[in-house]
C-alpha cells in the first residue's frame, strides 16, 4: 500500500469516489450515493430506510430522498427551482416540531471541505427515539 504522511491509501479512490472522509458525505456526487447499495448494501439500508421514515414522518415525498434533497438543510436557489420543475414539495409539514429535531452533532474531526464548509466527523439525529440507525446515543 501506498503512505502518505504515515496513513494508507483508501482504495475507495481507485473505485471512483471523491470523498471518503465519512459515511455518506453529503456533500459527495450523486454517482457516488448510487454506488452504495452495490458495495455497502446492509449499511445504505440502513441509512436508506432512515431517511425515507424521516420524510414520512414530515410529510415529505419519496422523491424528495430520491433526488437527493435531504442533504441540504437550507436548500439553496438551484434546487428549490429543481424541485419546482419535477413537482416535489420540499417543505416539511411539521416544520415547527421535528424538522428542527433533526440535527447532526459533531464528534470530532472538524476540517476544511472542498465544497465550501467543512467536513465532520458526527451523528445524525431525527426526532425519533433512538437517533440514527437504531443508537441510542450520539457517537463518540
Amino acid at each position: 500500500m501506498h503512505k502518505i504522511a504515515g496513513l494508507e491509501y483508501n482504495p475507495l479512490y481507485d473505485m471512483g469516489f471523491e470523498r471518503v472522509g465519512c459515511w455518506l458525505c453529503p456533500a459527495a456526487l450523486g454517482a457516488e450515493f448510487r454506488r452504495m447499495p452495490e458495495l455497502h448494501a446492509e449499511l445504505y439500508q440502513r441509512w436508506d430506510s432512515y431517511l425515507r421514515d424521516w420524510a414520512e414522518r414530515l410529510g415529505l415525498p419519496a422523491g424528495y430522498i430520491e433526488h437527493g434533497f435531504w442533504r441540504w438543510r437550507e436548500h439553496p436557489p438551484k434546487m428549490r427551482l429543481l424541485a419546482q420543475q419535477l413537482g416535489i414539495d420540499i417543505v416539511p409539514k411539521d416544520a415547527g416540531g421535528e424538522a428542527e429535531a433533526f440535527r447532526i452533532g459533531v464528534v470530532s474531526g472538524i476540517s476544511p471541505c472542498k465544497a465550501g464548509g467543512y467536513s465532520i466527523e458526527g451523528s445524525a439525529r431525527g426526532g425519533q427515539a433512538g437517533g440514527c440507525c437504531g443508537n441510542d446515543e450520539d457517537a463518540g
